[in-house]
């Protein structure tokens, strides 16, 4: 089974389970979710991880991004990881205007992202349905 069957299996249990839909899931049940993606994924390795919008913008502890991320991009809302747009592509917005937190938590597998929405995954995290709904918003 690939990825993309076990993300829809998982997706409808939890919809199940929980009376809901996969947008449900990436607003309050992501981390959950993308944590047992992976555990059916075999578990954690090189190519199949976890990633959360945390990992590329921090408003909430902005000094510790400072001293531990790196090369970083300031706004007046808080910071950006370099490392983290060279390595997974920049958004396709003004990141200057971002006044909050990229609140979303979704697996990374052999090049592509994942969550409940997306099954099929995307070249760009920044696709993710989650996420265009908030560029949308800002844009």
């Amino acid at each position: 089974m690939d990825i993309t069957q076990y993300t829809k299996e998982l997706a409808t249990q939890y919809a199940e389970e929980n009376n809901c839909t996969a947008w449900d899931i990436n607003n309050g049940l992501c981390a959950d979710f993308a944590a047992d993606l992976i555990s059916k994924l075999g578990g954690y390795n090189d190519s199949i991880f976890e990633l959360s919008g945390d990992m590329f913008f921090n408003f909430r502890d902005v000094e510790f991004a400072k001293e531990n991320w790196g090369l970083i991009t300031e706004t007046e809302y808080g910071v950006w990881s370099d490392k983290m747009l060279d390595l997974y592509g920049c958004p396709p917005i003004n990141i200057h205007n971002l006044k909050d937190e990229l609140a979303h938590v979704w697996v990374f597998c052999d090049g592509k992202h994942y969550d409940a929405e997306t099954p099929e995954g995307v070249t760009n995290w920044f696709q993710l349905p989650f996420f265009q709904r908030y560029w949308n918003i800002l844009n």
